[in-house]
This record gives C-alpha cells, structure tokens and sequence, in this order.
C-alpha cells in the first residue's frame, strides 16, 4: 500500500479511507490510477459496464469526472436530497 500511495503522491491513511471508508479519490487521482494501471475509471468505480444503450448515464458519469472534489461533494449532496426516500 506504501508503494501504491508514494506513487499517487498520497498518504497511505489517504489510500486507507479509499479502501475501508467507501470514500471515491478525487478525479484527477481516478485518472492516474486509470492509466497507471490500464484499468477503465467505470471499473474503478465499481460500474460493471456502460451501455451504449444508456447514454444519458454515462454522460452524466463522463461529466462528474470533469469536476473537482469540492464540486463532486456539492452534487452528492443535491442528488443524496433530491433522490432520498424521505
């Protein structure tokens, strides 16, 4: 893990949250983990596969990429709003 943390620039306690706590790297981390390890982002992010026949999902998930960490904190919470069962 010390290796896979150095090679990010993170912390290993970084790598931990991402590992035990569910928390999502930031997007430019999803990136080069991506291409570091030939590894699609869907699969990183635990998307078995996009359809081509979704496209409205996967244009939404191509744009969440597009935004930072403070943005993607913003639009969790909006949509956890929005879409809760309350």
């Amino acid at each position: 893990m010390s290796e896979f943390a150095e090679s990010l620039g993170v912390a290993k306690s970084r790598v931990n949250m991402w590992e035990n706590n569910g928390v999502i790297p930031r997007p430019e981390l999803l990136v080069l983990i991506s291409k570091e390890y030939k590894t699609p982002l869907h699969i990183l992010l635990g998307i078995e596969e996009i359809s081509s026949d979704n496209k409205k999902q996967n244009s939404l998930f191509q744009f969440l990429l597009t935004l930072d960490n403070n943005q993607l904190e913003k639009a969790d919470k909006i949509l956890r709003i929005i879409f809760s069962d309350d």
